[in-house]
């Protein structure tokens, strides 16, 4: 989706009929989907398909007035992917006649994480943060920072947190390594080896032979590195993400649209917030947000939740904010603004 909306703008209607972006095809359940022993929220570098995923790419193929091409056995869809389908809102979004497809907005995000995962990073930028040594109950531990590589809630993620003694830990063992050969195993059960995923963070997974690449690491003169040299670097404070998308675009509304139904008949603008990290985040476009998609600041807009079909509320002049909490794992929200009518 990202990809898709650093080129969007070059679709749309022209004196010679114009040319439209092209997601190709909508996965549909059993498509890419994610298997059973996944979790509700996949890490963010896992590109298996949700019941939200499903939703999501559906509303931003709408947003990027892409063609919608469905596929599959659309006799055993699972319900909520035909209400989403079948949502004549996202629908008028994505057949609007004006034709101009959502471009990326700059509005903020903040993450609701309270720690740092753990990550691989090129080696010598950072170089007291990339030094780590086992302390007294194998914990691998960074002494500039003094924090300890954690397997966050006994679970899945690596973090970097405050170093623990065995005695205090709330759920296990979850801050000891021991090496063997060039895997580094986690005291937890199950026989989980650290593991970098594609985007370079660090989980824990079953140890895995077939899997040099991912789960091959090596203690060399205090770093911590991976087969292709990179080095585990410590952090303080979470970065800021890369897992969330504001979009917006511009709508002529249809008076002929088949479903008048919210405000899909009325000109206005369209906002989408994606969150495909893994913990939650609230996603903002603020005043300037807005102005740059084409609001005026000084005229209060109707907001409508079109995912749900529902009034959601209003931007004023003295509050001229789009605000929005979502929850972790590829959720999203879409809303349609509409001027209210002038008070006479």
């Amino acid at each position: 989706i990202a990809s898709a909306l650093s080129v969007a703008d070059f679709a749309g209607p022209t004196s010679n009929g114009g040319g439209w972006n092209d997601g190709s095809l909508q996965l549909t359940p059993g498509m890419g989907q994610c298997p059973p022993s996944t979790t509700r929220v996949p890490d963010p570098s896992n590109n298996c398909m949700t019941l939200d995923r499903f939703r999501t790419q559906y509303a931003a193929w709408c947003m990027l007035a892409m063609n919608l091409m469905l596929v599959g056995n659309l006799s055993a869809l699972d319900s909520s992917v035909v209400n989403t389908w079948a949502n004549p809102e996202l629908v008028s979004i994505n057949q609007d006649p004006l034709g101009k497809p959502a471009r990326s907005l700059n509005g903020s995000v903040t993450s609701r994480r309270d720690y740092v995962r753990a990550t691989m990073a090129e080696c010598g930028g950072e170089p007291e943060m990339q030094q780590w040594a086992f302390g007294d109950y194998n914990q691998l531990r960074n002494e500039h920072t003094n924090l300890c590589l954690n397997v966050e809630g006994c679970k899945q993620n690596l973090i970097y947190d405050g170093c623990t003694t065995p005695g205090t830990k709330t759920c296990g063992d979850n801050e000891a390594f021991v090496v063997d050969g060039d895997h580094f195993v986690s005291a937890l059960p199950g026989n989980l080896c650290i593991s970098e995923n594609r985007d370079h963070t660090l989980s824990v997974a079953a140890c895995d032979p077939t899997r040099p690449d991912s789960q091959h690491f090596a203690l060399v003169n205090g770093s911590l590195k991976d087969k292709t040299g990179m080095c585990l670097t410590a952090a303080n404070a979470p970065p800021p993400s890369s897992s969330a998308i504001i979009m917006g675009r511009p709508l002529a509304g249809d008076s002929t649209a088949a479903a008048k139904v919210g405000s899909a008949t009325e000109p206005g603008f369209a906002v989408m917030f994606i969150n495909n990290d893994d913990v939650e985040m609230d996603l903002v476009c603020d005043r300037r947000c807005l102005v740059s998609l084409g609001l005026d600041s000084a005229r209060t807009y109707v907001v409508r939740d079109v995912l749900h079909r529902a009034t959601w509320g209003a931007v004023s002049p003295t509050n001229f904010s789009l605000d929005v909490r979502l929850p972790p794992g590829g959720v999203s929200a879409v809303f349609r603004l509409t001027e209210a009518p002038a008070l006479i």
